[in-house]
């Protein structure tokens, strides 16, 4: 059976995302640099910019590792997470619906 830390991936993320959202002011809060947070993460400087800017898929269990490196819990990623996905979904009803 997978990992379903690892298989869980977030595709399509953009700047407007709630997630992207909640990384993004949690970073500004939390005073550190994109390269305090590379060493407790162990990801480059370009990895980190690109998650903050919106412009980075990633897998739930790395994102849970960044959040927790700018102060934010496993709850709050995943609540965000879980709001995107549900957003996606709607669309995707939305769009099922209006073409049939």
């Amino acid at each position: 059976m997978k990992n379903i830390k690892k298989s869980i991936k977030l595709v399509g993320m953009d700047k407007d995302s709630h997630i992207t959202k909640l990384l993004k002011s949690a970073y500004e809060k939390s005073g550190k640099t994109h390269a305090d947070i590379c060493k407790e993460v162990n990801l480059t400087q370009s990895y980190i910019s690109r998650l903050l800017n919106g412009g980075q898929s990633i897998s739930l269990a790395k994102l849970i590792k960044i959040g927790k490196a700018i102060d934010l819990d496993a709850k709050q990623i995943t609540t965000a997470w879980k709001k995107d996905k549900i957003e996606e979904i709607d669309a995707e009803i939305a769009k099922f619906i209006k073409t049939t």
